[in-house]
């Protein structure tokens, strides 16, 4: 419809522009029919004349001539120009027919593959589904040429199934799908029969017989006599010894059964083991402590113990001895001590007392050496500092030898440390989870001193800017023909700069000089005017006063 469609609004469009002009045309084709055996039929026509001399271009809208066309109504519309200016148009109208058979009906459970629909030529197989065989008719049919199907009798789908199963005596039969195709019947019998003559089994097969054909029948199950064992009492559920029938056994005062006491026919046999009476009661140990739990001695590895002895008695005479373990009074180490006892009879018969003594360690370990704060001034190169320190020892009243201790926390010895407070932890445990801690503390101070006083006519010269760290140091001179008093180089160390301050004064010549030993406290200045200041040199400072 699409290709039609298109070319209708074409023709709408050349009709508005050839309306009342002449036909240019000299024959334009009469619409007609074509059938065709397939959806696509390939069309041939000649193309509309023209008067000659009096058109100056022919054009054509829609597919060419010999082109394959589906099947519908088609357009082709052929427009023709005139040298005076008008124009005319040829439609080119054609219908592609199919020729088919009518559909196939749909039968029950029939299943049809066609190779090509319904239209001429295609042909149409017919199967069934698993189960189910063709009756009826062919196999397949075809459309012919005339627009029948040949052959025109189409089979059905009938299902396929084996004859019914007969009923034989006790026998049950349960099948997956009654007696159909593939249907699987299995046997079985009641209880107290068993199945016999035949498989537990038996299938339809596709030829619609049973496989295996032979079937099985149901036999009464019936066990061997049994006797009563000496020193035994035996009674049975029935005097008849079929399938389910139980016997139970007891054995006299004095004696111990062995075997089993209830036997039951199962399968034609007897469930369990014969029953024997025998003298089997092991002797009785009396005091036999449950297991308990202790802890260390103090500083030990071991505890020592004392549990009340057991004892044993029986009516044949009787042994105890210990056969593991240790006897009471004595060191267990820790872990679990298993003590053993064990009793004999005159018969042979044994009894065991058997208990575990627990060795709990709840003791941490002590650390034998544990390093106290560390302090640490880096130089004036580099403001951090490697530290080096003992690495902490721990011993454990469960080892005689020094245990192995863990960094949790902090540098390892050796490494590079900033400055400021570091905390260093070490852990030591034991195997039992008990654990102790060793804490210290680095200390990295970069050490600085306090600000130089500024003097006038004092010349300061010093290895670095403030602030002035340990190593530091500063040359000192006077300007203007002024006298230096104190050291002339200071240097800055751990408890501040060395030397004594150092200060520029006029010439004292004149002045009493008094040289002496010995230390005064710092200078307190020298504000007061020359005439008046006595000036005495020390050893290592001038004081002024």
């Amino acid at each position: 419809m699409r290709p039609f469609l298109f070319s209708w609004i074409l023709f709408v469009s050349v009709i508005a522009l050839s309306e009342c002009s002449p036909s240019l045309f000299g024959h334009c084709p009469e619409p007609w029919t074509i059938q065709s055996t397939s959806r696509f039929k390939r069309v041939w026509w000649s193309a509309p004349s023209v008067r000659p001399y009096l058109v100056s271009a022919v054009r054509r809208y829609g597919l060419p001539s010999g082109s394959l066309f589906e099947a519908g109504e088609h357009l082709i519309i052929y427009f023709a120009a005139g040298f005076d200016g008008s124009n005319s148009t040829c439609e080119v109208t054609f219908t592609v027919e199919v020729t088919a058979c009518l559909p196939l009906p749909r039968i029950g459970r029939l299943n049809v593959r066609c190779t090509n629909g319904n239209i001429i030529s295609s042909r149409c197989d017919f199967d069934c589904p698993y189960g189910y065989e063709l009756v009826g008719g062919e196999a397949s049919t075809t459309c012919s040429v005339n627009a029948t199907w040949s052959p025109a009798t189409f089979p059905v789908c009938r299902i396929m199934a084996c004859l019914p199963l007969p009923r034989i005596g006790r026998l049950n039969v349960r099948c997956t799908n009654g007696n159909i195709i593939s249907s699987r019947c299995d046997f079985d019998c009641p209880y107290g029969y068993e199945l016999v003559g035949g498989e537990a089994s038996t299938t339809c097969s596709v030829n619609a017989s049973w496989s295996p054909a032979t079937f099985p029948i149901c036999r009464i199950v019936i066990c061997p006599s049994l006797h009563p064992p000496r020193n035994s009492i035996m009674r049975c559920s029935s005097t008849y010894l079929r399938q389910g029938t139980y016997c139970l056994f007891t054995c006299v005062a004095g004696y111990q059964r062995s075997g089993s006491d209830l036997r039951k026919c199962v399968a034609r046999n007897w469930t369990g083991t014969p029953t024997i009476c025998e003298d089997r009661q092991p002797p009785t140990i009396h005091r036999c402590p449950l297991n308990f739990r202790v802890n260390t001695d103090y500083g030990a590895s071991s505890s020592r113990v004392d549990y009340p002895s057991p004892f044993v008695m029986d009516k044949t005479g009787e042994v105890l001895r210990l056969t593991t373990g240790q006897v009471p009074g004595s060191r267990f180490h820790i872990g679990s001590n298993l003590v053993e006892y064990t009793a004999e009879d005159a018969a042979g018969n044994t009894a065991k007392c058997r208990f575990y003594v627990h060795v709990t360690d709840n003791q941490p370990p002590r650390f034998q050496y544990c390093p106290a704060p560390i302090f640490r001034y880096p130089s004036t190169d580099s403001p951090v500092a490697v530290v080096h320190y003992t690495t902490p020892m721990a011993t454990d009243n469960s080892s005689p030898n020094p245990i192995n201790v863990t960094r949790i926390l902090g540098l390892a010895s050796g490494s590079t440390f900033p400055p400021g407070v570091h905390l260093i932890q070490y852990s030591a445990s034991d195997a039992t989870g008990n654990y102790a801690k060793c804490i210290f503390h680095i200390v990295v101070r970069a050490t600085s001193c306090k600000a130089l006083e500024e003097h006038d006519s004092l010349k300061r010269t010093c290895s670095r800017m403030p602030p002035y760290q340990t190593g530091s140091w500063c040359d000192f001179s006077c300007m203007g023909g002024k006298v230096l008093v104190g050291s002339p180089t200071r240097t800055c160390t751990q408890d501040g700069w060395s030397g004594i301050p150092a200060i520029c004064i006029n010439d004292v010549s004149g002045a009493f000089l008094n040289v002496m030993e010995g230390a005064l406290p710092e200078p307190v200045g020298t504000d007061m005017p020359d005439e008046y200041q006595t000036i005495t040199i020390l050893a290592d400072f001038v004081y002024v006063t």
